[in-house]
């Protein structure tokens, strides 16, 4: 358990897995098939999941301690309460899936840019420390005044140096809150804090009514009633807040309220609550709760690649903008000297 697993190679396994149950294997059977196959640093692995299995672990908490993927442990942990593993197992792959294509892309989209970033911000450093001491000192040899523009250009690289060296000391900051405040407040606080948040708040709308419809779709497909999926929910406890959550949808519940009520809430998409009325009326909530989270998936998909897009364009746009009042404050300070011969 010394090499943690990537993303590609969590899906795979469990993407494995889903193949051999479907085939009749039993778990502990299919990774045993698998462990044969594996790789000699992950065997250890193996003969940790087999042995763990043995002593009745439940398989979540195994993947938990070998460090998988929160979302795919927690589908699994659902799925060993409504007894369909083949499907979790296929929808916890698919997941893995989609998050390292996302990374792959998001990567290969960023390099380029976070390269020109690192390269003006070596220029501005040359611009500042070496090109504008020398027009400056010139200027004072040749008892002349630096033009409004060009007061102007060095004023502005002085501020752009400021802001990209800033950039460290406002990540050390950020992760300073996070680690020392924000983890520590309760699941309830932290929701609040980032529902506070402009452009996070659509996102965890988005998130937050995705998981919990497919989760309570899968619920609702083995027969468990509202309540009882409410209980699975409230004693899961990878995704903290949703356990609270449970535990006040729970006591809503008792006080009367209906169940499309309880998605009536800022955290969720407001159409969460219209599929869980319109499932109700039509008796195929969890039909509905299970398209609507793939619908939901799609949108948080398509937002992540619409962020992407606009990041690269407007960093090559800054860089660009850059590259040009270096042109300017080197060729604008030669020609006032040359009108001053």
């Amino acid at each position: 358990m010394k090499n943690k697993w990537s993303n590609a190679e969590q899906s795979v396994f469990i993407g494995r897995l889903n193949s051999l149950v479907q085939k009749g294997y039993s778990l502990d059977e299919a990774i045993r098939f698998l462990s044969l196959q594996a790789a000699q640093k992950r065997r250890g692995d193996y003969h940790f999941c087999l042995m763990e299995l043995k002593r009745g672990t439940p398989f979540h908490q195994v993947l938990q301690q070998l460090h998988f993927h929160r979302d795919a442990v927690t589908y699994l942990f659902f799925a060993e309460q409504h007894g369909d593993l083949a499907f979790s197992l296929n929808e916890s792959s698919q997941l893995l899936s989609r998050k390292h294509e996302q990374f792959i892309k998001i990567t290969r989209m960023m390099r380029y840019p976070i390269l020109l970033i690192f390269i003006m911000m070596g220029v501005l450093y040359v611009v500042q420390h070496i090109i504008a001491p020398q027009f400056l000192s010139v200027y004072q040899s040749m008892n002349m005044k630096p033009s409004p523009l060009n007061t102007v250009l060095l004023a502005s690289f002085q501020f752009l140096a400021a802001a990209s060296f800033a950039f460290p000391v406002l990540f050390l900051l950020a992760g300073s809150f996070y680690f020392l405040s924000y983890r520590r407040k309760p699941p309830a606080q932290q929701m609040n804090m980032l529902m506070s948040i402009p452009l996070v708040k659509e996102w965890v709308k988005l998130f937050n009514s995705y998981y919990i419809s497919l989760q309570l779709s899968n619920l609702l497909k083995a027969g468990l009633s509202y309540y009882e999926c409410l209980v699975t929910f409230r004693e899961q406890s990878l995704y903290p807040f949703f356990s609270e959550e449970a535990n006040t949808m729970i006591n809503r519940l008792k006080k009367g309220d209906r169940f499309e009520e309880l998605f009536a809430q800022p955290h969720y998409d407001p159409q969460l609550a219209e599929i869980a009325a319109y499932g109700q009326r039509n008796g195929m909530l969890h039909r509905e709760f299970y398209t609507y989270s793939q619908y939901t998936l799609q949108r948080l998909e398509e937002k992540l690649s619409s962020a992407a897009a606009f990041i690269q364009p407007a960093v090559f746009t800054s860089v660009g903008l850059i590259v040009l009042l270096v042109y300017l404050s080197m060729i604008l300070p030669m020609y006032q000297m040359i009108d001053q011969i």
